[in-house]
């Protein structure tokens, strides 16, 4: 796991998870403020890759 950017930690504190701990994942639950818009996606044979590039 990389956290070039140190965001993983800057949660840690703001949670106040203690030292010896490290956050794995982190999971947003709520709910949009505004409504949300559906994002065309390609098919799922161009976006799926098996046992190949």
């Amino acid at each position: 796991m990389t956290d070039a950017d140190e965001q993983g930690k800057r949660i840690a504190e703001l949670l106040g998870v203690p030292e010896e701990e490290s956050l794995i994942c982190v999971l947003p639950v709520g709910r949009a403020a505004d409504p949300v818009k559906r994002v065309r996606k390609k098919p799922f044979a161009e976006r799926a890759h098996f046992n190949q590039w």
